[in-house]
């Protein structure tokens, strides 16, 4: 089956919002957090207008089955260099095969558009798998984010 990867629109917000719940479920960030779909797409909104954020869709058949995003930013210890970070990539579990390849191509391959040297891509300890997927891409473990319910 033919996989599209196509810049998102706002005509894609629906889409989005429901891929973003699915992950945000599947990621058990519902054990610390409430999903709003209002907010999610405010944020997303944010993202498709943002010149320094990118927003893409991975389509089959029309119906949508994965999303991506990131955004550049400099360094704070150097505002020379530019670097991306992935701010979101889910793909459908019954399409896992190949579409976030493809995602996450289109990231770099933007960011590398955009003069970014570095991509920073995130992982979530509910999805150990992410780890090592990234580690085949090429990418190595930088920091890891702890969080306190306060």
């Amino acid at each position: 089956m033919m996989t599209e990867i196509i810049k998102a629109t706002i005509n894609d917000l629906a889409d989005l919002v429901n891929m973003g719940r699915a992950f945000f479920y599947e990621a058990q960030w519902h054990e610390l957090y409430q999903w709003d779909d209002i907010s999610a797409s405010l944020v997303l909104t944010d993202l498709i207008e943002n010149e320094a954020a990118f927003v893409y869709m991975a389509k089959q058949e029309g119906r949508s089955v994965g999303m991506a995003s990131a955004v550049l930013y400099p360094l704070w210890y150097n505002t020379n260099i530019l670097t991306a970070q992935e701010f979101f990539m889910y793909v459908q579990p019954d399409k896992r095969k190949g579409i976030g390849n493809k995602l996450k191509a289109k990231l770099e391959e933007e960011a590398r558009k955009f003069g970014a040297r570095t991509m920073a891509m995130g992982s979530v300890e509910a999805l150990p798998a992410l780890d090592t997927y990234y580690a085949r891409s090429g990418y190595a473990p930088s920091e890891k984010t702890f969080i306190k319910r306060l």
